[in-house]
Protein backbone atom coordinates (compact mmCIF):
# COMPACT_ATOMS: atom_id res chain seq x y z
CA UNK A 1 0.00 0.00 0.00
CA UNK A 2 1.09 3.68 -0.80
CA UNK A 3 -0.12 6.23 1.55
CA UNK A 4 -1.16 9.40 -0.47
CA UNK A 5 -0.99 12.66 1.22
CA UNK A 6 -1.07 16.13 0.32
CA UNK A 7 2.03 16.90 0.35
CA UNK A 8 3.17 13.92 -1.86
CA UNK A 9 0.62 13.80 -4.63
CA UNK A 10 2.31 15.44 -7.09
CA UNK A 11 4.90 13.05 -6.63
CA UNK A 12 3.15 9.71 -6.47
CA UNK A 13 0.20 11.02 -9.27
CA UNK A 14 2.01 9.73 -12.44
CA UNK A 15 2.04 6.08 -10.77
CA UNK A 16 -1.49 6.61 -9.67
CA UNK A 17 -1.99 7.13 -13.67
CA UNK A 18 0.44 4.18 -14.79
CA UNK A 19 -1.27 1.86 -11.98
CA UNK A 20 -5.09 2.83 -13.60
CA UNK A 21 -4.10 2.29 -16.92
CA UNK A 22 -2.19 -0.95 -16.58
CA UNK A 23 -5.21 -2.43 -14.66
CA UNK A 24 -7.88 -4.78 -15.36
CA UNK A 25 -9.84 -3.76 -12.89
CA UNK A 26 -10.24 -0.88 -9.85
CA UNK A 27 -11.71 -1.74 -6.67
CA UNK A 28 -12.30 1.59 -4.25
CA UNK A 29 -13.91 1.98 -0.50
CA UNK A 30 -14.07 4.97 1.35
CA UNK A 31 -14.36 6.09 4.92
CA UNK A 32 -16.70 9.27 5.72
CA UNK A 33 -17.74 11.52 8.48
CA UNK A 34 -20.94 10.39 9.14
CA UNK A 35 -23.75 8.02 7.36
CA UNK A 36 -27.44 9.44 8.46
CA UNK A 37 -29.06 12.20 9.40
CA UNK A 38 -31.34 11.01 11.85
CA UNK A 39 -34.06 8.47 12.29
CA UNK A 40 -36.30 9.29 8.64
CA UNK A 41 -32.98 8.55 6.99
CA UNK A 42 -32.33 5.21 8.24
CA UNK A 43 -32.47 2.55 6.39
CA UNK A 44 -36.33 0.30 6.22
CA UNK A 45 -37.61 -2.98 4.80
CA UNK A 46 -40.37 -0.29 2.99
CA UNK A 47 -37.56 1.47 0.76
CA UNK A 48 -37.83 1.60 -2.99
CA UNK A 49 -34.58 2.09 -4.35
CA UNK A 50 -35.85 6.04 -5.40
CA UNK A 51 -36.67 6.14 -1.59
CA UNK A 52 -33.56 5.02 -0.24
CA UNK A 53 -31.45 7.71 -3.12
CA UNK A 54 -33.20 10.17 -1.50
CA UNK A 55 -32.38 9.36 2.14
CA UNK A 56 -28.94 8.52 1.31
CA UNK A 57 -28.94 12.14 -0.79
CA UNK A 58 -29.50 14.13 2.61
CA UNK A 59 -26.56 12.43 4.04
CA UNK A 60 -24.56 12.91 0.94
CA UNK A 61 -24.96 16.70 1.18
CA UNK A 62 -23.96 17.04 5.05
CA UNK A 63 -20.97 14.91 4.88
CA UNK A 64 -17.73 14.14 3.46
CA UNK A 65 -14.96 11.19 2.25
CA UNK A 66 -12.38 11.47 4.58
CA UNK A 67 -9.98 8.61 2.96
CA UNK A 68 -10.77 7.03 -0.44
CA UNK A 69 -8.59 3.40 -1.07
CA UNK A 70 -7.69 2.46 -4.72
CA UNK A 71 -6.80 -0.91 -5.80
CA UNK A 72 -5.86 -1.15 -9.08
CA UNK A 73 -5.59 -5.47 -10.09
CA UNK A 74 -2.78 -5.78 -13.49
CA UNK A 75 -3.01 -9.54 -14.54
CA UNK A 76 0.09 -11.02 -14.65
CA UNK A 77 0.38 -12.20 -18.64
CA UNK A 78 3.02 -14.31 -18.22
CA UNK A 79 1.55 -16.13 -15.01
CA UNK A 80 -1.76 -17.01 -13.09
CA UNK A 81 -1.65 -14.27 -10.92
CA UNK A 82 -2.88 -10.46 -10.48
CA UNK A 83 -0.47 -8.05 -8.96
CA UNK A 84 -2.15 -5.66 -6.73
CA UNK A 85 -1.23 -1.30 -6.82
CA UNK A 86 -3.22 -0.64 -3.61
CA UNK A 87 -3.72 3.40 -2.42
CA UNK A 88 -5.41 4.97 0.23
CA UNK A 89 -6.23 8.99 -0.30
CA UNK A 90 -6.43 11.29 2.90
CA UNK A 91 -9.24 13.71 1.76
CA UNK A 92 -10.25 16.61 2.95
CA UNK A 93 -12.36 19.56 1.77
CA UNK A 94 -9.85 23.22 1.19
CA UNK A 95 -11.01 26.99 1.20
CA UNK A 96 -10.59 29.41 -1.63
CA UNK A 97 -12.21 32.84 -1.48
CA UNK A 98 -16.12 31.74 -1.12
CA UNK A 99 -15.45 28.25 -0.90
CA UNK A 100 -15.34 27.21 2.53
CA UNK A 101 -17.42 24.32 3.48
CA UNK A 102 -18.66 23.04 6.55
CA UNK A 103 -17.77 19.94 7.89
CA UNK A 104 -20.04 17.74 9.81
CA UNK A 105 -19.12 14.45 11.96
CA UNK A 106 -21.58 12.12 13.01
CA UNK A 107 -20.51 10.75 16.54
CA UNK A 108 -20.78 7.34 15.57
CA UNK A 109 -18.49 7.53 12.62
CA UNK A 110 -16.19 9.79 14.39
CA UNK A 111 -15.89 6.75 17.38
CA UNK A 112 -15.67 4.42 14.51
CA UNK A 113 -12.90 6.07 12.66
CA UNK A 114 -11.21 6.15 15.99
CA UNK A 115 -11.85 2.56 16.87
CA UNK A 116 -9.97 1.30 13.50
CA UNK A 117 -6.69 4.14 13.84
CA UNK A 118 -8.06 6.84 11.52
CA UNK A 119 -5.14 9.07 11.60
CA UNK A 120 -6.51 12.42 12.36
CA UNK A 121 -3.47 14.07 12.14
CA UNK A 122 -2.71 13.09 8.60
CA UNK A 123 -6.74 14.17 7.01
CA UNK A 124 -6.44 17.40 8.89
CA UNK A 125 -3.06 18.87 8.17
CA UNK A 126 -2.10 16.91 5.25
CA UNK A 127 -5.67 16.07 3.52
CA UNK A 128 -5.77 15.96 -0.58
CA UNK A 129 -8.26 18.63 -1.67
CA UNK A 130 -10.75 18.31 -4.47
CA UNK A 131 -13.38 19.92 -5.95
CA UNK A 132 -16.38 18.53 -8.22
CA UNK A 133 -17.19 21.02 -11.40
CA UNK A 134 -19.63 23.40 -9.76
CA UNK A 135 -16.87 24.24 -7.63
CA UNK A 136 -14.23 24.53 -10.13
CA UNK A 137 -15.95 27.23 -11.99
CA UNK A 138 -15.95 29.00 -8.80
CA UNK A 139 -12.24 29.25 -8.56
CA UNK A 140 -11.60 29.80 -12.08
CA UNK A 141 -13.81 32.79 -11.88
CA UNK A 142 -11.93 33.87 -8.47
CA UNK A 143 -8.43 33.60 -9.37
CA UNK A 144 -9.55 35.82 -12.51
CA UNK A 145 -10.33 38.23 -9.85
CA UNK A 146 -7.91 38.86 -7.30
CA UNK A 147 -9.67 41.60 -5.51
CA UNK A 148 -12.35 39.86 -4.83
CA UNK A 149 -10.19 37.05 -3.94
CA UNK A 150 -8.11 39.41 -1.25
CA UNK A 151 -11.02 40.92 0.19
CA UNK A 152 -12.30 37.38 0.90
CA UNK A 153 -8.89 35.41 1.97
CA UNK A 154 -8.32 36.43 5.97
CA UNK A 155 -4.76 35.53 5.71
CA UNK A 156 -3.72 38.22 3.17
CA UNK A 157 -4.54 41.67 3.24
CA UNK A 158 -3.03 45.05 1.54
CA UNK A 159 -1.29 46.10 4.72
CA UNK A 160 0.13 42.60 4.37
CA UNK A 161 1.23 42.56 1.02
CA UNK A 162 2.83 45.84 1.62
CA UNK A 163 4.85 44.32 4.34
CA UNK A 164 6.45 41.66 2.42
CA UNK A 165 6.51 43.98 -0.70
CA UNK A 166 8.92 46.17 1.63
CA UNK A 167 10.82 43.82 2.81
CA UNK A 168 12.06 42.02 -0.46
CA UNK A 169 12.79 45.65 -1.65
CA UNK A 170 15.04 46.02 1.15
CA UNK A 171 17.25 42.84 0.75
CA UNK A 172 17.30 43.18 -2.90
CA UNK A 173 19.21 47.09 -2.52
CA UNK A 174 22.15 44.81 -1.17
CA UNK A 175 21.32 41.34 -2.65
CA UNK A 176 23.90 39.38 -5.29
CA UNK A 177 23.09 37.82 -8.46
CA UNK A 178 21.67 33.84 -6.83
CA UNK A 179 21.24 35.24 -3.27
CA UNK A 180 17.75 33.76 -1.61
CA UNK A 181 15.05 35.30 1.16
CA UNK A 182 12.68 33.19 2.54
CA UNK A 183 10.16 35.18 2.79
CA UNK A 184 7.35 33.01 4.37
CA UNK A 185 6.84 29.45 5.66
CA UNK A 186 3.67 27.25 5.20
CA UNK A 187 2.41 29.59 2.35
CA UNK A 188 -1.21 27.99 1.89
CA UNK A 189 -4.05 28.72 0.10
CA UNK A 190 -4.97 32.06 -1.78
CA UNK A 191 -2.98 34.01 0.42
CA UNK A 192 0.08 32.20 -1.00
CA UNK A 193 -1.03 32.53 -4.33
CA UNK A 194 -1.65 36.22 -4.18
CA UNK A 195 1.55 37.05 -1.95
CA UNK A 196 3.52 34.98 -4.84
CA UNK A 197 1.77 36.68 -7.89
CA UNK A 198 2.27 39.93 -6.33
CA UNK A 199 6.40 39.53 -5.46
CA UNK A 200 6.42 38.64 -9.20
CA UNK A 201 5.04 41.32 -10.91
CA UNK A 202 6.39 43.97 -8.83
CA UNK A 203 10.07 42.76 -9.17
CA UNK A 204 11.77 42.26 -12.35
CA UNK A 205 14.94 41.21 -11.01
CA UNK A 206 13.65 38.25 -8.33
CA UNK A 207 12.06 34.61 -9.15
CA UNK A 208 9.48 33.47 -6.30
CA UNK A 209 8.86 30.10 -6.24
CA UNK A 210 6.82 27.75 -3.15
CA UNK A 211 9.59 24.96 -1.98
CA UNK A 212 8.17 21.64 -1.55
CA UNK A 213 8.22 22.26 2.04
CA UNK A 214 6.03 24.93 1.54
CA UNK A 215 8.06 27.37 1.74
CA UNK A 216 7.88 30.89 -0.28
CA UNK A 217 11.47 31.74 -1.24
CA UNK A 218 12.51 34.70 -3.17
CA UNK A 219 15.98 34.32 -5.72
CA UNK A 220 17.89 37.17 -7.30
CA UNK A 221 18.19 36.47 -10.72
CA UNK A 222 19.42 37.87 -14.38
CA UNK A 223 16.63 38.83 -16.71
CA UNK A 224 18.02 35.59 -19.11
CA UNK A 225 17.20 33.40 -16.33
CA UNK A 226 13.67 34.75 -15.46
CA UNK A 227 12.65 34.18 -18.91
CA UNK A 228 13.70 31.39 -18.80
CA UNK A 229 11.53 30.17 -15.26
CA UNK A 230 8.86 32.40 -16.62
CA UNK A 231 8.87 30.09 -19.71
CA UNK A 232 9.37 26.85 -18.10
CA UNK A 233 7.14 27.49 -14.67
CA UNK A 234 3.66 27.51 -16.58
CA UNK A 235 0.30 29.68 -14.96
CA UNK A 236 0.42 29.84 -11.36
CA UNK A 237 -3.27 29.95 -11.87
CA UNK A 238 -3.25 26.43 -12.93
CA UNK A 239 -1.05 25.22 -10.13
CA UNK A 240 -3.25 26.52 -8.13
CA UNK A 241 -6.41 24.92 -9.91
CA UNK A 242 -4.31 21.58 -10.06
CA UNK A 243 -3.75 21.74 -5.87
CA UNK A 244 -7.48 22.30 -5.00
CA UNK A 245 -8.43 19.78 -8.20
CA UNK A 246 -6.80 17.59 -5.96
CA UNK A 247 -8.17 13.90 -5.68
CA UNK A 248 -10.75 15.06 -8.56
CA UNK A 249 -7.70 14.73 -10.86
CA UNK A 250 -7.44 10.42 -9.87
CA UNK A 251 -11.26 10.87 -10.24
CA UNK A 252 -10.85 11.78 -13.51
CA UNK A 253 -8.37 9.44 -14.37
CA UNK A 254 -10.97 7.01 -13.57
CA UNK A 255 -13.96 7.87 -15.12
CA UNK A 256 -11.37 8.31 -18.60
CA UNK A 257 -9.68 4.92 -18.08
CA UNK A 258 -13.20 3.58 -18.41
CA UNK A 259 -11.77 0.14 -15.96
CA UNK A 260 -14.07 -2.02 -14.21
CA UNK A 261 -14.73 -0.56 -11.04
CA UNK A 262 -15.22 -3.03 -7.67
CA UNK A 263 -16.17 -2.49 -4.54
CA UNK A 264 -18.50 -3.98 -1.20
CA UNK A 265 -22.09 -2.61 -1.07
CA UNK A 266 -20.87 0.40 -3.46
CA UNK A 267 -24.17 2.94 -3.39
CA UNK A 268 -23.22 5.25 -0.89
CA UNK A 269 -19.48 5.11 -2.54
CA UNK A 270 -20.73 6.10 -5.65
CA UNK A 271 -23.10 8.88 -4.24
CA UNK A 272 -20.38 10.82 -2.53
CA UNK A 273 -17.48 10.32 -5.41
CA UNK A 274 -20.36 11.75 -7.36
CA UNK A 275 -21.28 14.56 -5.08
CA UNK A 276 -17.66 15.39 -4.49
CA UNK A 277 -15.94 15.31 -7.34
CA UNK A 278 -18.24 15.41 -10.25
CA UNK A 279 -21.29 17.50 -10.07
CA UNK A 280 -23.74 18.04 -6.96
CA UNK A 281 -26.38 15.11 -6.93
CA UNK A 282 -29.31 15.25 -9.07
CA UNK A 283 -32.70 14.98 -7.70
CA UNK A 284 -33.71 12.81 -10.05
CA UNK A 285 -33.01 8.42 -9.20
CA UNK A 286 -33.35 7.65 -12.56
CA UNK A 287 -31.02 10.66 -13.45
CA UNK A 288 -28.27 9.82 -11.23
CA UNK A 289 -28.25 6.04 -12.67
CA UNK A 290 -28.00 7.29 -16.24
CA UNK A 291 -24.97 9.60 -15.08
CA UNK A 292 -22.93 7.44 -13.04
CA UNK A 293 -23.42 4.57 -16.11
CA UNK A 294 -21.79 7.18 -18.01
CA UNK A 295 -18.85 7.65 -15.56
CA UNK A 296 -18.36 4.08 -14.85
CA UNK A 297 -20.17 1.77 -17.38
CA UNK A 298 -19.32 -1.59 -15.60
CA UNK A 299 -19.52 -1.64 -11.98
CA UNK A 300 -19.53 -5.15 -9.89
CA UNK A 301 -20.49 -4.88 -6.06
CA UNK A 302 -19.20 -8.38 -4.16
CA UNK A 303 -21.78 -7.65 -1.66
CA UNK A 304 -24.83 -8.35 -4.30
CA UNK A 305 -22.37 -10.86 -5.89
CA UNK A 306 -22.07 -13.17 -2.75
CA UNK A 307 -25.60 -12.51 -1.74
CA UNK A 308 -26.74 -14.03 -5.29
CA UNK A 309 -24.31 -17.00 -5.08
CA UNK A 310 -25.32 -18.30 -1.72
CA UNK A 311 -26.48 -21.61 -2.53
CA UNK A 312 -23.10 -22.32 -5.36
CA UNK A 313 -20.96 -21.29 -2.11
CA UNK A 314 -22.94 -23.83 0.30
CA UNK A 315 -23.05 -26.68 -2.11
CA UNK A 316 -19.32 -26.55 -1.77
CA UNK A 317 -19.51 -26.15 1.77
CA UNK A 318 -17.76 -23.13 1.97
CA UNK A 319 -20.39 -20.97 4.91
CA UNK A 320 -19.62 -16.84 5.57
CA UNK A 321 -21.80 -14.07 6.06
CA UNK A 322 -21.69 -11.15 3.23
CA UNK A 323 -19.30 -8.87 5.43
CA UNK A 324 -16.20 -8.13 3.27
CA UNK A 325 -13.45 -8.89 6.29
CA UNK A 326 -14.90 -12.66 7.08
CA UNK A 327 -15.30 -12.87 2.73
CA UNK A 328 -12.18 -11.84 2.61
CA UNK A 329 -10.78 -14.14 5.52
CA UNK A 330 -12.51 -17.11 4.11
CA UNK A 331 -11.26 -17.02 0.65
CA UNK A 332 -7.77 -16.44 2.14
CA UNK A 333 -8.37 -19.61 4.28
CA UNK A 334 -6.51 -23.21 3.50
CA UNK A 335 -9.90 -24.54 2.62
CA UNK A 336 -10.89 -21.28 0.66
CA UNK A 337 -7.78 -21.22 -1.42
CA UNK A 338 -8.41 -24.55 -2.85
CA UNK A 339 -12.39 -24.59 -3.63
CA UNK A 340 -11.87 -24.57 -7.22
CA UNK A 341 -8.36 -25.73 -9.73
CA UNK A 342 -6.32 -23.01 -11.05
CA UNK A 343 -6.80 -20.03 -8.36
CA UNK A 344 -4.71 -17.09 -10.03
CA UNK A 345 -2.47 -15.93 -7.37
CA UNK A 346 -2.99 -12.18 -6.14
CA UNK A 347 0.43 -10.05 -5.09
CA UNK A 348 1.38 -7.00 -4.49
CA UNK A 349 3.25 -4.79 -6.35
CA UNK A 350 6.98 -3.81 -5.01
CA UNK A 351 6.69 -0.98 -2.74
CA UNK A 352 2.78 -1.76 -2.32
CA UNK A 353 3.38 -4.97 -0.44
CA UNK A 354 1.58 -3.33 3.34
CA UNK A 355 -1.20 -5.56 2.89
CA UNK A 356 0.71 -8.94 2.67
CA UNK A 357 1.18 -9.43 5.84
CA UNK A 358 -0.80 -7.02 7.98
CA UNK A 359 -4.92 -6.64 7.49
CA UNK A 360 -6.41 -3.22 8.68
CA UNK A 361 -9.93 -3.63 8.63
CA UNK A 362 -11.76 -0.78 7.57
CA UNK A 363 -9.03 1.49 6.44
CA UNK A 364 -10.08 2.43 3.00
CA UNK A 365 -6.93 0.92 1.11
CA UNK A 366 -7.33 -2.42 2.84
CA UNK A 367 -11.05 -2.17 2.00
CA UNK A 368 -10.71 -1.90 -1.76
CA UNK A 369 -7.79 -4.51 -2.07
CA UNK A 370 -10.01 -7.18 -0.06
CA UNK A 371 -12.63 -6.63 -2.33
CA UNK A 372 -11.20 -6.66 -5.22
CA UNK A 373 -9.30 -9.92 -3.71
CA UNK A 374 -13.02 -11.33 -2.83
CA UNK A 375 -13.96 -10.13 -6.80
CA UNK A 376 -11.32 -11.86 -8.98
CA UNK A 377 -12.11 -14.91 -6.48
CA UNK A 378 -15.74 -15.09 -7.46
CA UNK A 379 -15.20 -14.46 -11.07
CA UNK A 380 -13.14 -18.05 -10.82
CA UNK A 381 -15.42 -20.09 -9.37
CA UNK A 382 -18.04 -18.82 -11.99
CA UNK A 383 -15.46 -19.29 -14.63
CA UNK A 384 -14.45 -22.80 -13.65
CA UNK A 385 -18.41 -23.90 -12.49
CA UNK A 386 -19.25 -25.93 -15.15
CA UNK A 387 -15.40 -26.91 -16.64
CA UNK A 388 -14.40 -30.89 -16.32
CA UNK A 389 -11.37 -31.47 -14.28
CA UNK A 390 -9.79 -33.06 -17.10
CA UNK A 391 -10.64 -29.65 -18.83
CA UNK A 392 -8.88 -27.21 -16.13
CA UNK A 393 -6.65 -24.65 -17.09
CA UNK A 394 -5.07 -21.33 -15.80
CA UNK A 395 -8.05 -18.54 -17.50
CA UNK A 396 -7.21 -15.13 -18.83
CA UNK A 397 -9.01 -11.86 -17.63
CA UNK A 398 -11.31 -11.79 -20.32
CA UNK A 399 -12.80 -15.64 -19.32
CA UNK A 400 -13.09 -13.85 -15.31
CA UNK A 401 -15.13 -10.82 -17.04
CA UNK A 402 -17.21 -12.94 -18.99
CA UNK A 403 -17.78 -14.95 -15.79
CA UNK A 404 -19.08 -12.19 -14.05
CA UNK A 405 -21.32 -11.01 -16.46
CA UNK A 406 -24.47 -10.97 -14.88
CA UNK A 407 -23.58 -9.21 -11.88
CA UNK A 408 -22.59 -6.27 -13.81
CA UNK A 409 -24.33 -2.59 -13.18
CA UNK A 410 -26.09 -4.48 -10.21
CA UNK A 411 -25.46 -2.96 -6.92
CA UNK A 412 -26.37 -4.64 -3.32
CA UNK A 413 -29.40 -2.70 -1.30
CA UNK A 414 -29.23 -2.95 2.47
CA UNK A 415 -32.30 -3.17 3.97
CA UNK A 416 -34.99 -2.36 1.18
CA UNK A 417 -38.25 -3.34 -0.56
CA UNK A 418 -35.26 -4.78 -3.16
CA UNK A 419 -32.10 -6.88 -2.47
CA UNK A 420 -30.08 -4.90 -5.24
CA UNK A 421 -30.60 -1.85 -8.17
CA UNK A 422 -29.96 -1.89 -11.72
CA UNK A 423 -27.50 1.39 -12.99
CA UNK A 424 -28.11 0.53 -16.67
CA UNK A 425 -31.76 -0.89 -16.62
CA UNK A 426 -34.96 -0.84 -14.55
CA UNK A 427 -34.52 -2.26 -11.20
CA UNK A 428 -36.17 -6.06 -10.52
CA UNK A 429 -39.41 -6.75 -9.43
CA UNK A 430 -40.96 -6.89 -5.70
CA UNK A 431 -38.45 -9.11 -4.19
CA UNK A 432 -39.09 -8.94 -0.65
CA UNK A 433 -42.43 -11.33 1.23
CA UNK A 434 -45.54 -9.51 0.78
CA UNK A 435 -46.56 -7.01 3.51
CA UNK A 436 -48.26 -8.18 6.34
CA UNK A 437 -51.46 -6.06 7.33
CA UNK A 438 -51.85 -5.83 11.74
CA UNK A 439 -54.54 -4.71 13.68
CA UNK A 440 -55.35 -4.64 17.03
CA UNK A 441 -58.56 -6.90 17.72
CA UNK A 442 -59.65 -4.83 21.00
CA UNK A 443 -60.57 -0.98 20.51
CA UNK A 444 -57.21 0.10 22.00
CA UNK A 445 -54.60 2.17 20.21
CA UNK A 446 -51.73 -0.32 18.17
CA UNK A 447 -48.37 0.43 20.05
CA UNK A 448 -45.37 0.09 17.43
CA UNK A 449 -42.57 -0.67 19.92
CA UNK A 450 -44.49 -3.45 21.51
CA UNK A 451 -45.67 -5.11 18.19
CA UNK A 452 -41.96 -4.79 17.03
CA UNK A 453 -40.25 -6.23 20.16
CA UNK A 454 -42.74 -9.02 19.58
CA UNK A 455 -42.60 -9.74 15.89
CA UNK A 456 -38.45 -9.12 15.88
CA UNK A 457 -38.49 -12.44 17.54
CA UNK A 458 -39.24 -14.32 14.30
CA UNK A 459 -36.74 -12.50 12.01
CA UNK A 460 -35.93 -8.67 11.14
CA UNK A 461 -39.27 -7.06 10.71
CA UNK A 462 -39.71 -3.07 9.67
CA UNK A 463 -42.94 -1.47 10.99
CA UNK A 464 -44.94 1.64 9.27
CA UNK A 465 -48.57 2.62 11.15
CA UNK A 466 -51.10 3.13 9.17
CA UNK A 467 -54.08 3.85 11.07
CA UNK A 468 -55.06 4.63 15.32
CA UNK A 469 -54.97 0.28 15.35
CA UNK A 470 -53.84 -0.86 12.34
CA UNK A 471 -50.04 -1.10 10.62
CA UNK A 472 -48.33 -2.33 7.61
CA UNK A 473 -44.92 -5.19 8.78
CA UNK A 474 -42.37 -5.73 6.52
CA UNK A 475 -40.35 -8.85 7.20
CA UNK A 476 -36.91 -9.32 6.07
CA UNK A 477 -37.21 -12.58 4.28
CA UNK A 478 -40.34 -15.35 3.41
CA UNK A 479 -38.96 -17.40 6.44
CA UNK A 480 -39.87 -14.44 8.65
CA UNK A 481 -43.04 -13.78 7.01
CA UNK A 482 -44.15 -17.62 7.26
CA UNK A 483 -43.08 -17.88 11.16
CA UNK A 484 -45.37 -14.76 11.70
CA UNK A 485 -48.37 -15.63 9.94
CA UNK A 486 -48.21 -19.05 11.89
CA UNK A 487 -47.27 -17.59 15.54
CA UNK A 488 -50.02 -14.86 15.28
CA UNK A 489 -52.88 -17.29 13.63
CA UNK A 490 -55.08 -17.34 16.60
CA UNK A 491 -53.31 -14.37 18.43
CA UNK A 492 -55.41 -12.81 21.58
CA UNK A 493 -54.79 -9.39 20.66
CA UNK A 494 -53.50 -9.07 16.92
CA UNK A 495 -55.19 -10.17 13.81
CA UNK A 496 -52.56 -10.48 11.25
CA UNK A 497 -53.32 -11.17 7.51
CA UNK A 498 -51.37 -10.56 4.04
CA UNK A 499 -51.91 -7.02 3.21
CA UNK A 500 -54.25 -6.33 0.47
CA UNK A 501 -54.06 -2.98 -1.19
CA UNK A 502 -58.21 -3.16 -1.96
CA UNK A 503 -58.68 -3.77 1.48
CA UNK A 504 -56.79 -2.11 3.88
CA UNK A 505 -55.15 1.14 2.10
CA UNK A 506 -57.37 4.22 3.31
CA UNK A 507 -56.29 6.18 0.26
CA UNK A 508 -57.35 3.25 -2.27
CA UNK A 509 -60.38 2.95 -0.43
CA UNK A 510 -61.59 6.47 -0.88
CA UNK A 511 -60.21 6.74 -4.27
CA UNK A 512 -62.68 3.60 -5.49
CA UNK A 513 -65.67 4.92 -3.64
CA UNK A 514 -65.35 8.04 -5.21
CA UNK A 515 -65.08 6.54 -8.51
CA UNK A 516 -68.15 4.42 -7.55
CA UNK A 517 -69.79 8.00 -6.57
CA UNK A 518 -69.19 9.55 -9.85
CA UNK A 519 -70.00 6.38 -12.00
CA UNK A 520 -73.07 5.97 -10.25
CA UNK A 521 -73.87 9.36 -10.83
CA UNK A 522 -73.78 9.03 -14.35
CA UNK A 523 -75.22 6.21 -14.67
CA UNK A 524 -78.44 8.07 -12.99
CA UNK A 525 -77.95 10.71 -15.42
CA UNK A 526 -78.19 8.72 -18.28
CA UNK A 527 -81.34 6.69 -17.28
CA UNK A 528 -82.90 10.24 -16.53
CA UNK A 529 -82.67 11.15 -20.36
CA UNK A 530 -83.71 7.67 -21.34
CA UNK A 531 -86.42 7.45 -19.34
CA UNK A 532 -86.92 11.81 -20.30
CA UNK A 533 -86.95 11.02 -24.04
CA UNK A 534 -89.14 7.35 -24.26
Amino acid sequence: MVEVLSSRFDAIFPKIESSINQAAFIAIDTEFTGLNTGLSTKPCLFDTPAERYKKLQLSVQQYVICQIGLSAFVKNQEANSYVAHTFVFYLRPHSFGILNKRLWWQASSLEFLCHNHFDFNKFAYDGISYLNEEEEMIVKSELTNRSLLMALDRDIDESSLQHHCSQVSAWLSTAKQGERLILQKEVKGAGGYILLSEIRQKFASVWAYVSDDLTLIVEKVSEEKRNELVTSAGSEEEKMLNKLLGFTRVFRLLKDAKKPIVGHNLLMDLMLMYNQFYKPLPGSYKYFKQEIHCIFPVIFDTKHMKQSMRKVFEEKGFYCTGNLLELYQAFTSPKGQFLVLYYPQVTHAIGFDKYATDTAPHEAGFDAYAAGYVFIRIAHILAMKNVRIQAAHPLSWSEHRGAVEPYKNKINLIRGSLHHLVIDGEDPAFERPQWLYVEVNSNKALDPMELAQIMSQHGSVDIQRVSRNGALVAAGNFTCARSIMTAFKNHAKYRVVKYNVFHHSREVKALLWSAFVISGGVTFYLLFKVCRHS
